[in-house]
């Protein structure tokens, strides 16, 4: 606030200061958070550590008749946002991510092969209405000192029961009541198959033989 002030006397020493300066001592001293607020957006809002996990599964064998392979991994995901539990619902990051992949080659006769091959990814993300680094960007611009992150249901607001957002006179961007606005939800999935068939036709000509081969595609896009 001191070089907010600075800064504009260094360009007009008879300009308007942002600040008074009954407002920067009262909020070094911590007089009132709610009429000299500083508050602290970033650790607020923003965790300092987030988790992630991930999981791999594979299976491969067979025998003269028959071989497989098959594999599975799951990736979880956790943002940095804290969760408010003043709000009923998870505002918070989260990504599930599944893939599936298997190769199966059946020797069917002596001379026919069929090999079927199946992959899919499955994606399920729940998060806040902005995006993470959006909010990381706004809340580097928010000012700390302007009005406070929410004002607490006393006196005659006693018996309201939503949460009274901070602001001043309605013109500036507070980013706690951006990040607990509402959250999304976006699903994802696509399979692939791919079934190959193989026919040694040596009994009609030497060197001759066919293959067939289908390969299915079914998507879901994400959702809004």
């Amino acid at each position: 606030m001191q070089l907010a002030n600075e800064s504009v006397l260094t360009r007009n020493p008879m300009g308007s200061t942002p600040y008074t300066e009954a407002k920067i001592d009262n909020t070094i001293n911590g007089t009132d958070p709610y009429r000299y607020p500083a508050v602290d957006w970033m650790d607020m809002l923003i965790r300092d550590e987030a988790t992630s996990s991930r999981y791999n599964v594979q299976l491969s064998g067979g025998g003269k008749a028959h071989r497989y392979y098959i594999s599975g991994v799951f990736n979880h995901d956790n943002g940095i946002i804290n969760v408010d539990k003043r709000n009923n619902f998870n505002n918070n990051i989260s990504n599930n991510s599944y893939s599936l992949r298997s190769n199966i080659e059946l020797q069917v006769t002596p001379t026919t092969k069929v090999n079927v091959r199946l992959s899919g990814v499955f994606d399920d993300y729940s998060g806040p209405l902005t995006s993470g680094s959006d909010l990381f960007k706004n809340i580097i611009k928010s000012n700390s000192v302007l009005f406070p992150a929410y004002y607490p249901a006393t006196g005659s607001y006693s018996e309201v029961r939503h949460i009274m957002f901070g602001n001043w006179e309605n013109q500036y961007y507070n980013p706690y009541a951006e990040s607990v606005r509402g959250y999304k939800e976006k699903n994802r999935s696509q399979l692939l198959a791919q079934v190959e068939g193989q026919q040694d036709l040596n009994f009609i000509t030497e060197g001759l033989s066919s293959r067939v081969m289908i390969n299915p595609d079914v998507r879901q896009l994400p959702g809004p």
